[in-house]
C-alpha cells in the first residue's frame, strides 16, 4: 500500500508538470486566435486538479505510514527487547522521503526544473492581461470568417487628441471613429474608437479586417501582417513588442536569479523534502487553484465574475511567482 501511494504521488506530479508545460506552450501562440481558448483552459485546470490530487495523496500516504509505524513498533516491543528491538523499531519508522530520492544532484536538478516551470507559468499568466474578450469587435469578426482588405476612409471623426505627459503641446496620438468601405461590401463599415499616431484623412487607405458574411460587425484596423495572422487564426507566438511583453520580460529577469539561488544554492537535503511535504504541496495546490480561477476569465474571453476573481486575474501571476521561493520553507524548518 505504501509503495502504491508513493507511485501515485509521482504519477500525479508528472501529470501536473505535463499539464503546466502544455498550458504554457499552448498559451504562447494564442494571441492571434479568437477567444475562448478552451484547450489552454483545460490544461490549466488539469494541472490544478492534479496538484490537489498530489497533495491529498501525500496526506493519505503520511497518515497510512504513521499508522503502520505505530502498529509495527507496538508489535516489536511486545515480542522483543534490547538492541534487536531498537533496530527493528528503527526499520519500522515511516520515511516521508523515499530512499530512492536520496541524490543531492537529483534534488537540485528537480528543484531547478520546477522553479523554471513556475517562472514560465508566472510569465504566461502575466501575458494573458489585455487579451480581447469574446464580445469584442475583433473576436466577433474572427468568428464570422475574417478577411483582410484595403479600406478607403469615407468619414473620419476626430474624438480627441492624446498629448505627451511631459510636453503638453506635443500630440502623441489621434483618436478617431472611422467609417470605411472595402471592395466587395456594399455597406459602409464602422471601426469604433481607433488611435493613430498621425492624422487620418477622408479618402485615405488603411488595412482592415472584416467579415463578408456579416458586414454589420464593422471593420477592425491594424497592420497588414498582424491582421492576416488574426484572420488565419493559427497558433503562432507573438514576438511583437508590447507593454505586457515588456513587463513580462522585466519580471522574468528579476525572478531568474532567485530561481538559480533557491535551486542550486541550497542544501540538497532541504530540497529533497519539498516534493514529499504535504504542507508545502498543499500550499502549492491552493496557489494552482487560485491562479487557474484567476486565469479563467481571460481564457474564456469574459469579464471576472466578482471582486475576488478580478483580483486573482490581476495578481494571480504573483502567487505563481511566489512558488519559486518555496525552498525558504525547507531551510527554515530544518533550523
Amino acid at each position: 500500500m505504501q509503495n502504491a501511494l508513493t507511485q501515485a504521488v509521482r504519477a500525479s506530479a508528472v501529470l501536473t508538470y505535463a499539464a503546466v508545460v502544455a498550458a504554457c506552450v499552448w498559451a504562447a501562440g494564442i494571441d492571434y486566435q479568437a477567444a475562448p481558448h478552451t484547450g489552454v483552459l483545460i490544461c490549466v485546470w488539469a494541472a490544478a486538479a492534479a496538484w490537489v490530487q498530489r497533495a491529498v495523496l501525500l496526506w493519505v500516504r503520511r497518515w497510512y505510514g504513521l499508522r503502520k509505524e505505530r502498529e509495527e513498533v507496538k508489535a516489536v516491543l511486545e515480542k522483543e527487547t534490547g538492541r534487536r528491538a531498537a533496530r527493528r523499531v528503527q526499520q519500522s519508522r515511516f520515511r516521508p522521503v523515499p530512499d530512492t530520492f536520496a541524490s543531492t544532484a537529483l534534488s537540485k536538478a528537480r528543484q531547478l526544473a520546477v522553479s523554471a516551470l513556475a517562472l514560465a507559468a508566472t510569465l504566461t499568466a502575466l501575458s494573458l492581461h489585455g487579451m480581447p474578450g469574446s464580445d469584442s469587435r475583433q473576436t466577433a469578426i474572427q468568428h464570422a470568417g475574417a478577411e483582410v482588405a484595403v479600406a478607403t476612409v469615407v468619414q473620419a471623426r476626430l474624438l480627441e487628441k492624446e498629448y505627451d505627459d511631459d510636453n503638453p503641446e506635443l500630440v502623441r496620438g489621434y483618436v478617431y471613429e472611422l467609417t470605411v468601405t472595402v471592395p466587395g461590401s456594399p455597406a459602409k463599415l464602422a471601426t469604433g474608437r481607433t488611435t493613430y499616431h498621425d492624422p487620418v484623412r477622408e479618402g485615405g487607405l488603411l488595412t482592415a479586417m472584416w467579415a463578408p458574411d456579416d458586414p454589420s460587425l464593422g471593420a477592425y484596423l491594424g497592420r497588414e501582417e498582424k491582421l492576416h495572422r488574426m484572420a488565419a487564426g493559427k497558433w503562432q507566438p507573438n514576438l511583437e513588442g508590447s507593454i505586457v511583453n515588456a513587463i513580462a520580460l522585466i519580471v522574468g529577469l528579476c525572478l531568474l536569479p532567485w530561481v538559480l539561488l533557491f535551486s542550486l544554492g541550497i542544501n540538497g537535503g532541504s530540497l529533497r523534502k519539498l516534493p514529499w511535504s504535504p504542507v508545502m504541496q498543499s500550499v502549492h495546490a491552493a496557489v494552482a487553484v487560485l491562479a487557474a480561477y484567476g486565469c479563467t476569465p481571460a481564457l474564456r474571453g469574459e469579464d471576472p465574475s466578482g471582486t475576488a476573481q478580478a483580483l486573482l486575474q490581476a495578481g494571480g501571476w504573483v502567487l505563481l511567482g511566489g512558488m519559486i521561493f518555496s525552498p525558504v520553507y525547507a531551510v527554515l524548518k530544518r533550523r
